[in-house]
């Protein structure tokens, strides 16, 4: 759990790990850079901090931190799923496919407009992104599918497939199939609504091909899980696609 909050002398960001009973002071930060929202990966605990100079970001849980976005004041960071990263600025909505290294816009569409961004966040069941806005109402949009890093590289979805899952719904036994055109470390993992990791079908260094697997509905220690919608990530290399599939009993 953690909390920023700005005073005269800086802006300060705490963490508690036992539900807020006591808190660790993590992070200083300048008078000029307060923290305007926070945001934790729940698959790798990363930490983000959306300030008034950009982004910051911890992979160790807050011990070290790196400035990953400067110039820009962020005013709301959140990540959907399948590890996409949003944050508003004040005329426009950014988004990253690498865990915050690499930016690009993010358009609404037509009603994209020149109102000030505020609060986003996602909508991980129905996929859609929503940003609160001053004077422009809210706009929704569809969560971001584009695999790209920068762009120079680029994936078309014949490089890189994850298929629809079949069949959908299932019980007992979904399976999967994965393409890849280059050798990577790549894992395939499923994961609950609330972002928790339930099962990893592979994590290792592969080879391009084809290849198949098979979930039956277990979690890491072989327990069956309950009845629901599911996401099932794949990452390869610097690509990482999502999908939702749903578990009956």
């Amino acid at each position: 759990m953690y909390l920023g909050f700005a005073s005269g002398s800086g802006s300060f960001v705490y963490r508690s790990t036992n539900s807020g009973l006591d808190w660790s002071l993590v992070k200083t930060m300048d008078y000029n850079d307060n923290v305007s929202s926070i945001c934790v990966d729940p698959v790798n605990s990363n930490v983000y901090i959306g300030s008034e100079n950009g982004v910051h970001k911890s992979t160790d849980a807050g011990m070290a931190w790196n400035s990953i976005y400067n110039g820009s004041s962020f005013y709301s960071i959140t990540r959907s799923l399948d590890g996409i990263i949003y944050g508003s600025l004040r005329d426009r909505l950014m988004v990253s496919h690498d865990e915050g290294m690499n930016w690009e816009n993010f358009s609404f569409g037509s009603t994209y407009g020149t109102e000030t961004k505020n609060a986003v966040n996602t909508d991980n069941q129905n996929r859609l992104v929503y940003c609160g806005t001053d004077g422009g109402g809210i706009l929704v949009a569809e969560l971001s599918t584009i695999n790209t890093v920068d762009d120079e590289t680029k994936y078309s979805p014949r490089e890189y497939f994850l298929s629809d899952n079949y069949p959908n719904p299932f019980n007992p036994e979904k399976n999967i199939r994965v393409e890849i055109n280059k050798l990577a470390f790549t894992s395939l993992r499923i994961y609950n609504l609330k972002g928790q990791l339930v099962k990893t079908l592979v994590s290792e260094e592969l080879p391009p091909g084809h290849y198949g697997y098979k979930w039956n509905g277990t979690n890491e220690t072989g327990k069956k899980v309950s009845s629901g919608l599911y996401i099932y990530r794949l990452i390869s290399g610097k690509t990482s696609i999502a999908k939702k599939m749903i578990l009956i009993k």
